[in-house]
């Protein structure tokens, strides 16, 4: 953890007890990565009410998987399919027109809107 952080990689880790999978991403210095800490969404764990981590937001996640498959060269596939997958889970709570400006800003539309077709949304 400590060596991936001050490489500035991403590192995983496990909660045996809830089996469960976070992924960890350091953040670099990037007008994203300002944009999606200011909008980290605060959580409360249920084993330690007094605790609150934070999440990126539904859109961020988005924008980041869609940043990430086309720095792939258009091969990973999966970005696509887990973007699908939230804009189908998230539909109605997504915050929309700062999805579209930000993609825009990103060169991003086209795969946005590839994947928000694919999600059965329009919009």
């Amino acid at each position: 953890m400590r060596a991936a952080i001050a490489a500035g990689r991403s590192f995983g880790s496990l909660h045996v007890a809830w089996h469960t999978k976070v992924d960890f991403f350091v953040a670099g210095a990037s007008p994203l990565d300002a944009r999606e800490l200011a909008r980290r969404v605060p959580v409360r764990l249920p084993a330690e009410p007094g605790r609150t981590v934070f999440f990126a937001s539904a859109e961020d996640i988005v924008l980041r998987k869609l940043e990430w498959f086309r720095r792939s060269g258009g091969v990973l596939e999966r970005q696509l399919r887990d973007v699908v997958g939230v804009l189908k889970l998230q539909a109605s709570d997504l915050d929309l027109a700062y999805l579209q400006s930000t993609a825009a800003e990103l060169r991003l539309t086209e795969d946005l809107q590839r994947c928000m077709e694919d999600a059965g949304s329009t919009d």
